[in-house]
């Protein structure tokens, strides 16, 4: 699943690749969250919505991903 969630692979399309974050972020994996907050920012492979961002920006950087805390910070 975390090959397929990367974009670093280029093994999956923007929006199945989103989809892997999403199943992987549910799962309460930080990192995924923080990487579907940027896919809703920029509205990569799901359409941009700076809501949906801001909330899983919040979630990881409640679980001390350092990434998101300064996305967070900047979105809010």
């Amino acid at each position: 699943m975390q090959i397929l969630a990367s974009a670093d692979t280029g093994l999956a399309a923007p929006e199945e690749r989103a989809w892997w974050q999403w199943k992987l972020a549910g799962r309460g994996v930080a990192k995924y969250e923080s990487l579907l907050g940027d896919a809703y920012d920029l509205g990569d492979g799901v359409p941009a919505d700076f809501s949906a961002a801001t909330y899983r920006f919040r979630r990881a950087a409640e679980q001390g991903d350092v990434s998101a805390e300064s996305s967070f910070t900047i979105s809010s």
